[in-house]
């Protein structure tokens, strides 16, 4: 999974590709205590939407 992510983290990073893009951040808890994170970027290439998630 993180291999994939990166792959995707890194086809964004390349200047040009991606014309816009949004990044939500979400904090995670379990009976009132933050056990992580979750982020979820959404890219629009044209026609396309590319969606990328990474849970920390």
């Amino acid at each position: 999974m993180k291999n994939g992510f990166l792959l995707i983290l890194l086809g964004y990073l390349v200047p040009g590709i991606a014309a816009s893009s949004t990044t939500l951040s979400f904090d995670v808890y379990l009976d009132d205590k933050k056990i992580g994170l979750h982020q979820v970027r959404i890219s629009d290439e044209g026609d396309e939407k590319h969606v990328a998630v990474q849970a920390n």
